[in-house]
């Protein structure tokens, strides 16, 4: 991610110094200001844990850390004021400043001041693209704070927007869910199951996702899925539904090793089986 210059950014300043609140163009400087601040800073972290990777001393990491601190503080105050402003009805993005707003608590740990504009945004923008992301913030939260409960409500409403790029996630997250139960409701490994099914399954989840889903599916097999129905699983679920490939003999290998790992040697055989009939498969496709 390339940063913004700095003279764009001081020009950007200057700029938004010489005009008026009142004029109409004031929120869409401010939101463009906003938007540069949040790369730059998102470039600053980058670059910050490109040196913690590679071993860097903390003198050289902290300052760009400290950097990318301040740049999210000073956008976060730019969005703020488009909310407070008095073209906060009519702006066109005023639903971005307020995600955006949460967005940058909710990163900076303030979970309380999230739930501000996060509340304004569903209230006074029901039907902003925004809010799928808004509903995910919250979802995250309650993930994080163990309030399994409040969290599935909240993955359940991303989950309801088919066309949405955060509904991948939030089936995944479901999983989790269902894995970790609650007070309210116990564990259901077979539920999460399928949620990670309809992860591998859904054309909108990305690369990353799509493999998490893939290992994550090996221990809650071994929990509750029969070995001699593995292979017809594994072949159903471990095509790409975006490539058409098929690569049930990584996943056979994986569930073979599981089962190894437990002791299970009988049920390591049956997919030592499956998983010789998956090569000669693979062998044939070429």
């Amino acid at each position: 991610m390339a940063s913004p210059s700095h003279d764009e950014l001081r020009n950007l300043r200057r700029l938004i110094a010489a005009t008026e609140p009142s004029d109409a163009d004031y929120p869409e400087m401010l939101l463009r200001l906003a938007d540069r601040l949040v790369e730059d800073s998102r470039h600053k972290e980058e670059v910050a844990a490109g040196l913690v990777g590679a071993g860097a001393a903390a003198r050289e990491v902290e300052p760009l850390e400290a950097a990318a601190t301040a740049l999210r503080a000073e956008a976060a105050a730019l969005y703020a004021e488009i909310i407070d402003g008095p073209h906060y009805a009519h702006f066109r993005a005023t639903d971005v400043a307020l995600y955006e707003l949460a967005a940058i608590r909710s990163a900076a740990g303030d979970h309380v001041g999230m739930r501000e504009p996060l509340l304004r945004l569903v209230r006074d923008f029901p039907q902003s693209p925004r809010i799928p992301s808004a509903y995910l913030l919250f979802a995250d939260y309650y993930f994080s704070a163990g309030e399994m409960a409040h969290a599935e409500r909240f993955y359940d409403k991303v989950a309801t927007f088919a066309q949405a790029r955060e509904r991948p996630y939030a089936l995944y997250k479901l999983a989790w869910v269902r894995l970790n139960g609650s007070a309210e409701r116990p564990r259901d490994p077979a539920k999460a199951l399928e949620y990670l099914v309809r992860v591998l399954q859904d054309t909108a989840s990305d690369a990353n996702l799509r493999r998490a889903a893939r290992r994550d599916v090996i221990p809650v097999y071994v929990e509750i899925g029969r070995p001699a129905k593995a292979a017809a699983f594994f072949r159903r679920i471990a095509e790409d539904p975006t490539t058409g490939r098929t690569d049930d003999v990584e996943m056979l290998g994986w569930l073979r090793q599981a089962y190894q790992d437990a002791g299970r040697d009988a049920d390591a055989a049956v997919i030592s089986r499956a998983l010789a009939d998956a090569e000669r498969r693979a062998g044939a496709r070429g």
